[in-house]
C-alpha cells in the first residue's frame, strides 16, 4: 500500500503535473489536425523527453497519446474527416448529428466515452499488472 501512496505522490508534483496539462494540450491539438494521429504526436514528442526524469517522460507522452486519440473524434464530428482508423465511427455517427445541430451533443458522447473507456483502460492495467510480471 505504500508504494501506493508514493506513485500518487510522485506522479502529482508540480512538475509532473505540469508536463501532463502540456501533454494534453499538445495531444488535443495533434488530435484535432485531420490524418495526424496519436502515435505521430508521441513520436514528435519522444527527441523532447530524452534528458526528462523516466516517470515525466512516461507521463508526457501518455497524455500526449490519450487526449491525441480524443482529439481525433473532434475532427471526425466537426468536419467529417476521420484523424485515424480509431475514429471512423465517430464519422458516421456524429457529423451527421453535427449536420442536425447537435454538434455539442455528439462531442459530449465521444468526451464521456473516451473518459470511460481511459478509466477501464487504467483499472485493469492495475489490476492485471501484477499478475502479468509475476507471470512473465
Amino acid at each position: 500500500m505504500n508504494l501506493w501512496f508514493e506513485g500518487f505522490q510522485l506522479a502529482l508534483s508540480g512538475a509532473n503535473l505540469f508536463f501532463l496539462f502540456l501533454g494534453t494540450c499538445i495531444g488535443l491539438i495533434v488530435g484535432v489536425i485531420p490524418v495526424v494521429g496519436p502515435s505521430f504526436g508521441v513520436t514528435l514528442a519522444l527527441p523532447f523527453t530524452s534528458g526528462m526524469d523516466p516517470a515525466t517522460a512516461v507521463i508526457l507522452l501518455a497524455a500526449i497519446q490519450s487526449s491525441a486519440a480524443y482529439g481525433d473524434s473532434i475532427a471526425s464530428i466537426l468536419i467529417n474527416v476521420p484523424g485515424g482508423p480509431g475514429t471512423v465511427a465517430s464519422m458516421w455517427e456524429g457529423y451527421p448529428m453535427t449536420r442536425k445541430g447537435k454538434a455539442g451533443t455528439a462531442l459530449g458522447i465521444a468526451t464521456g466515452a473516451s473518459f470511460v473507456g481511459g478509466l477501464l483502460g487504467w483499472f485493469s492495467f492495475v489490476l492485471l499488472a501484477a499478475p502479468m510480471t509475476a507471470f512473465a
